[in-house]
C-alpha cells in the first residue's frame, strides 16, 4: 500500500528545455520552457520504481502477485 507521500507524488519532475531557432529576419531566438519528465525507472522484469517517492509499481496484476505474494503465472514469460 502506498504512503500518503507516495500517493501525492506526481511521478514527474519539471526540467527546463531550451529551444533555439532562427526567425524569418535571421535573428537567433531562444525560448525556455519547463517540461515534465517521468521519474520512473525499470528495476526488474515487469516492475518499476519512482525516483522521487520510492514507490514500486507493476505493469500488471500478475506481476504484482508474483513479486508481492510469490504467485506464479504459467504462460507469462518471467512470471512462471
Amino acid at each position: 500500500m502506498a504512503t500518503q507521500e507516495q500517493a501525492a507524488c506526481p511521478h514527474t519532475e519539471q526540467r527546463p528545455v531550451e529551444n533555439q531557432w532562427i526567425d524569418p529576419s535571421g535573428n537567433e531566438a531562444v525560448e525556455v520552457e519547463r517540461i515534465a519528465f517521468s521519474t520512473m525507472d525499470d528495476i526488474d522484469l515487469r516492475r518499476m520504481k519512482y525516483r522521487l517517492c520510492g514507490k514500486v509499481g507493476y505493469y500488471s496484476e500478475a506481476a504484482r502477485a508474483f513479486y508481492e505474494d510469490g504467485i506464479r503465472s504459467p504462460g507469462i514469460s518471467g512470471l512462471e
